[in-house]
């Protein structure tokens, strides 16, 4: 078992740890007597803890949004970690949202007049910036969530966030407060919000100088399906060494395919000196990619994941692939063919909505002849109906010791976590790769 999968709920920690710090040289600063006198230090007060902990949170989530390749083994793997990321994000928002709105109330009772002027800009600049950055956030969030616009597009907004964050640095350390008032409170804000900008510049202003990448050459383009191609590329200079089940971020540089940064699952094995992706044509982007010519080049940003039966907890596996979430997989079964000695029992169901569309049969059934401790298990749902915990077991007997490893459709996905929660499999023993773009 890898020692990463002890990590996986220290960064959870790590960021509850980051935002308890500030409220407690909050608390320190005056006697809470004073603190919660009357109802106008008292809604003040918890105005002043909510954009605290709403500029704590916001500066965790630009970290994370840096894509530190450290940070993964701490969250369980990017996947993971950009699902945090999303979510600290938002209770941010909504921490922020909510924190001047308590600082206003106090205002109402002298005139609901007094409480508008509070919220509106006036000439009271580091005020200003808070409005500044609270109405851009909540333009960028409302768009980033809701709009079904081109991905790109969404992530350059996405991106505006650290513009977003600077302006409401601007005003929690320039207002009159208690961050001011206090050399370590102050000092603290200071250092976390430097972190986050750094991270921030890293990634979004110069990640094209400095952040690592490595060039390849595209070999072959082949369509396996009417839907589904394999890129094959091979290293122009530095190969990119990667663990079974990991993923990319790539660009391509060939005409007629846009210049845009996505991820895929690596779908050839760790020894392989090419590099190879399965792509299946669900979007514009995606559709675009078997017209790649040849010769060209891509531009490459890895390797990220922790999904892989390398970071197992036990030598007992199941694995669920549905439709092009067979990737992953063929990465890790491919792995297996180059091993001489068998530690993993492994039983692996193949679902797809067809019996056609299991493209890789045929390759994943020499494989286990070749690694007799890998049994496949082709499910076309079309013959047997949905894939589910139930029909699992009755083929491979108790699974709650096993480590379970599930990619395909979100639903499908929900619906194996949701079954063997009921059968009491330790969450750390199910391992799902949900990625999420933004």
């Amino acid at each position: 078992m890898n020692t990463r999968s002890k990590k996986g709920q220290l960064g959870i920690i790590l960021i509850i740890f980051l935002t308890i710090i500030p409220l407690v040289f909050w608390f320190r600063l005056q006697p809470l007597s004073s603190r919660y006198g009357d109802s106008f230090t008292l809604f003040t007060s918890v105005g002043q803890l909510l954009g605290l902990i709403g500029m704590t949170l916001f500066a965790v989530t630009l970290i994370l949004s840096a894509r530190l390749s450290f940070l993964e083994d701490y969250f369980g793997g990017l996947d993971r970690m950009y699902n945090v990321h999303h979510n600290t994000g938002v209770t941010a928002f909504l921490f922020l949202l909510a924190h001047p709105l308590f600082l206003a109330i106090p205002y109402l009772q002298s005139s609901t007049l007094r409480a508008a002027e509070f919220l509106l800009p006036s000439a009271n600049w580091p005020k200003n910036f808070g409005i500044f950055s609270l109405l851009l956030m909540m333009t960028l969030l409302t768009i980033t969530l809701y709009a079904r616009w081109r991905y790109q597009l969404l992530r350059f907004l996405h991106q505006i966030l650290g513009v977003t964050f600077f302006f409401g640095a601007l005003h929690g350390i320039l207002m009159p407060s208690d961050i001011s008032n206090s050399i370590l409170l102050k000092w603290y804000m200071l250092s976390l919000s430097g972190f986050a900008l750094c991270g921030y510049l890293y990634r979004t202003i110069f990640g094209a100088y400095l952040v690592k990448h490595f060039t390849y050459v595209v070999t072959g383009v082949q369509k396996l399906d009417a839907t589904v191609t394999e890129i094959v590329m091979t290293p122009k200079s530095e190969r990119m060494k990667y663990a079974p089940g990991q993923f990319l971020f790539i660009s391509f540089k060939s005409p007629g395919i846009k210049r845009e940064v996505h991820p895929f699952s690596i779908s050839s094995a760790p020894e392989e000196n090419e590099l190879k992706i399965t792509v299946k044509a669900l979007g514009d982007y995606t559709k675009t990619l078997p017209s790649i010519l040849v010769g060209s080049t891509a531009r490459i940003e890895g390797p990220f994941g922790r999904f892989s039966f390398t970071n197992s907890y036990t030598n007992s596996h199941i694995w669920i692939a549905g439709g092009i979430g067979i990737t992953p997989f063929l990465n890790m079964a491919r792995s297996l063919r180059s091993s001489t000695v068998t530690p993993y029992a492994i039983d692996f169901y193949y679902s797809t909505k067809t019996r056609a569309e299991m493209i890789f049969l045929n390759e994943l059934t020499d494989i286990s002849n070749a690694y007799p401790s890998l049994r496949i298990f082709p499910f076309p749902s079309d013959e047997k109906g949905f894939l589910s915990v139930d029909t699992i077991t009755k083929a491979s007997g108790d699974i709650t010791a096993k480590d379970i490893y599930v990619c395909g459709p979100p639903p499908m996905m929900h619906s194996i976590v949701l079954g063997c929660k009921k059968l009491g499999v330790p969450n750390k023993l199910v391992h799902c790769e949900e990625f999420k773009l933004l």
